[in-house]
């Protein structure tokens, strides 16, 4: 018996069999019932859309019958699909805004995301590359200061999506973050 972690809804169930010429071969999907696959001593079988519907561990049972009736112990393995992509819970960064731009150049992103079998999470400042960052459901990075290239103002838009075990990857989250660079300081003083 073995695990896999995937989306494929369609695996293919291969088969070999001692027996010469088999009368039949069926596979179970958990507990449904028992359908044909196959006659052959050895060979493979596509299992159709719709027969494992859902996320979550299934079992997959192949069986031989013989042509004397005798019927053969079913082998089982485990299959894991996950068709679900990540969801972030929580997703925050170093405080801008139109009004109030900030001087950081070097921001924090923090995030929680909902995915039991996360494996990458990436950003991307405008169309910049998509730079990964960490493995982890929960965590933070620091923006280097070259992601801005030589712009000392500006308003930017920051991707930051999500892709788990199975390759299910979710939508980019946005977030805006307003850029002043602050050579004049005697401007952010209050004047009465």
């Amino acid at each position: 018996s073995s695990v896999s972690l995937t989306k494929n809804l369609t695996p293919q169930v291969s088969w070999t069999s001692s027996e010469a010429q088999p009368a039949k071969v069926e596979y179970q999907i958990d507990d449904k019932s028992y359908k044909q696959a196959g006659t052959a001593a050895s060979g493979s079988f596509t299992i159709p859309a719709g027969e494992i519907g859902t996320s979550g561990v299934h079992t997959i049972r192949v069986k031989m019958t013989d042509k004397a009736g005798n019927v053969s112990d079913p082998v089982g393995t485990r299959y894991h699909v996950d068709v679900d992509a990540p969801v972030f819970s929580s997703l925050e960064m170093t405080k801008s805004s139109f009004l109030f731009p900030s001087a950081n150049r070097a921001p924090v992103i923090t995030w929680e995301i909902e995915d039991a079998a996360m494996k990458n999470v990436y950003y991307s400042v405008g169309d910049g590359e998509s730079v990964r960052v960490s493995s982890g459901a929960e965590g933070s990075v620091t923006l280097p200061e070259t992601v801005w290239g030589n712009t000392e103002n500006g308003k930017f838009v920051i991707s930051v999506y999500a892709e788990d075990a199975a390759g299910n990857m979710c939508e980019a989250e946005t977030l805006n973050y307003y850029l002043k660079s602050v050579e004049n300081p005697e401007e952010y003083v209050p004047k009465d």
